[in-house]
């Protein structure tokens, strides 16, 4: 029912001229039925000895239903007229009382006032405070008695303040004189600079890094802030107190050219956002600004400049909304990463972790939904030092904003001429497939280099094409178990054969045992978190396994957890270890446990026979790998990010090997 006020914003910065007007008295020209049980706002007055009763006949202001009802009142005044130009603005350009049009032509819009005039005065509602750029438009006003007449230069438009004979907008900062203390009194202030296309964003960001860094100091809402935030905060406080002192053009869009659209990323430890340029008639403008403070769980840089793409294209499809395709072009993404460009412009991405890969997913999905719209996506690599989206990584005092103000407004010097030509940089950490797609292919396909396998041209008949392919696919076929390294060594794989008796065969319980260690879990022991581990043992005949909580890998721990499973048991025939390369290499602390001669003399003790999985056979282990991962997911749906004393884990390590 309302119209977005951000969507109001981005159409009041379109087109040259502009028409303001909000309703009189709106509410109160909305009358209510007569039904006393209905209509419940009443006020009492004391006349004598009487008590009088006051009901309403008409909506009142502040409550919370008025502005509803005021819209739909409206909308169902407009929709009785034939469709329009005045029916199109009076359903999606008031933002409850308040008007906002901008239109390229100053004759329509006089045709559209005088209409809206019309319209509006049939449905027992009436313009006043109305505005304009357009000194004609103005003196019309101004014979209706309709002009705004409050002494003042600016008017108030959605939270800005509007200069109509400069044609210039700045921010409305009201918080002087006001005393701050507490983390609440903090939030307060720097949620009254109302900002929300983000043209002083470089400064209004620092207020919320300042309350994010008071949340990781745990400070209560009333609690006093500690003295240095409180220093941060005095300065911060100055530059909000002075920020309406930067004005910026009102006029950034034209809605009858083509444009492209281009947005800045950038990303920091402190917070991450975006910087949006419209290039039209050979110079870039800024439109929008979107950031956010870095999320309260750690991620890696690589991973809040991938965030920051998410970011991007949530809000493109908001501006698309504004900006319809016959005035887009093609949409620029800018990054410094190069990272997260090969992570977008690729198909196989090697990271293990689940977020990044979700994000990715959402990101390739966006792409490929504006593609599908017709609009032409291409990713650009950007350096630091040409990225205006930097200002809103850090923040910045509004000294030093005030000297890179016309670069954060306009967009480095390369983005301004008619012709948009983007630097070259080097592109060392991209593959030669990605390079390509940044310099010449548009979208996020990747681009398959090189010469075909087989070239099917050269070829004389279908008959001989498909005995040479029969030919190529038999030879994969048999070169299956080799993977080339590096492009000149060749590692050969063990052929996968049957299960071995031991696995099949019903016999005494763990007299086949498979052992492996878990990961490192975090566990609580006094005032202390320490890191502990789980030993698992896997019977190869009936998939039981035996569990072990151990304060650390070393030989005594494991020996000692060796004698526990040999008294619940017994003594096993046969031990089997895992022999992976990356094991062998990596887990140092394993292989001296292993290897041992305290570790040894238990097993030869017991006459234990101590084998190892064959190299590169990964699926000797899949018993043991698997029930790993069954009893993880067991603690973690259980514990899940709970840190536990030694003796609470160890129950319930104990209840999920029972389990």
């Amino acid at each position: 029912m309302y119209t977005d006020m951000l969507d109001l914003l981005l159409r009041f910065r379109m087109d040259q001229y502009v028409l303001l007007a909000d309703i009189r008295k709106a509410f109160l020209m909305i009358r209510l039925n007569d039904e006393r049980d209905r209509n419940r706002f009443c006020f009492f007055l004391r006349l004598g000895d009487e008590l009088i009763c006051f009901r309403y006949n008409t909506l009142i202001f502040g409550f919370v239903s008025s502005p509803f009802i005021l819209s739909y009142m409206v909308r169902y005044h407009v929709e009785k007229y034939p469709p329009g130009l005045c029916r199109e603005m009076l359903l999606g350009h008031f933002y409850v009382d308040n008007l906002v049009k901008t239109h390229n032509s100053a004759e329509v819009l006089m045709q559209l006032y005088l209409e809206v005039v019309s319209v509006m005065g049939e449905g027992g509602f009436s313009l006043r405070n109305c505005c304009s750029n357009n000194e004609v438009l103005a003196k019309r006003m101004l014979q209706d008695n309709s002009l705004s007449s409050h002494g003042s230069d600016t008017e108030k438009v959605l939270g800005y303040l509007y200069n109509p004979s400069s044609d210039k907008m700045r921010v409305s900062s009201c918080i002087e004189g006001r005393s701050v203390s507490s983390k609440r009194d903090i939030l307060s202030v720097n949620s009254s600079v109302f900002d929300p296309l983000g043209l002083m964003l470089p400064v209004t960001i620092k207020g919320r890094i300042l309350l994010s860094k008071l949340w990781k100091l745990k400070v209560s809402w009333d609690q006093p802030v500690p003295p240095d935030v409180m220093v941060d905060w005095e300065r911060l406080y100055k530059d909000l107190v002075r920020i309406g002192e930067l004005e910026s053009d009102r006029y950034s869009v034209a809605s009858d050219s083509s444009a492209t659209l281009i947005v800045l990323c950038d990303a920091s430890n402190l917070a991450y956002g975006i910087a949006v340029y419209l290039h039209q008639h050979g110079e870039a403008r800024l439109i929008f600004a979107k950031a956010r403070v870095v999320p309260s769980v750690e991620r890696t840089l690589p991973t809040l400049e991938l965030l920051v793409v998410y970011l991007c294209m949530k809000h493109i499809s908001v501006l698309m909304k504004i900006l319809p395709l016959e005035v887009l072009s093609s949409v620029i993404i800018a990054v410094d990463a190069q990272v997260v460009l090969s992570w977008v412009l690729s198909d196989n991405v090697n990271t293990k972790c689940q977020f990044t890969r979700n994000r990715l997913k959402d990101v390739k999905a966006m792409v490929k939904n504006l593609s599908d719209k017709g609009l032409t996506v291409k990713f650009k690599y950007v350096k630091t030092d040409d990225n205006p989206a930097d200002f809103v990584t850090r923040g910045m005092s509004l000294y030093k904003f005030k000297m890179v103000f016309t670069r954060w407004l306009f967009g480095p010097k390369w983005l301004r001429g008619d012709n948009l030509i983007w630097p070259s940089y080097d592109l060392n950490c991209l593959n030669p497939a990605s390079q390509m797609l940044i310099s010449t292919v548009t979208g996020c396909e990747p681009v398959i280099q090189g010469r075909y396998i087989i070239e099917v041209e050269k070829f004389s008949s279908l008959k001989k094409l498909i005995g040479v392919l029969t030919a190529v696919f038999r030879f994969v076929s048999k070169m299956r178990g080799i993977v080339l390294d590096s492009g000149i060594k060749a590692r050969l794989y063990p052929k996968v054969t049957n299960l071995p008796k031991h696995r099949v065969n019903l016999v005494k319980l763990f007299l086949h045992t498979g052992i492996d260690f878990t990961g490192h879990l975090w566990v609580h022991e006094g005032d202390e978190t320490k890191k502990m581990y789980i030993l698992i043992f896997t019977c190869f005949s009936v998939r039981a396994i035996h569990l072990e909580l151990l304060p650390d890998m070393t030989t005594q721990s494991v020996v000692l957890a060796f004698v526990r499973f040999f008294n619940f048991y017994g003594v096993p025939s046969h031990i089997y270890l895992d022999n992976a390369k990356s094991f062998v290499v990596g887990c140092d602390l394993v292989k001296q446990v292993y290897l041992s001669d305290e570790f040894r003399g238990t097993v030869d003790a017991h006459l234990i026979k101590h084998q190892t999985i064959p190299l590169y056979s990964a699926w000797y282990g899949a018993v043991w790998e698997r029930l790993i991962r069954v009893v993880k997911s067991c603690l973690f749906k259980v514990i899940g990010r709970r840190k536990l004393s030694f003796s609470t884990f160890d129950g319930s390590v104990r209840c999920a090997g029972i389990c």
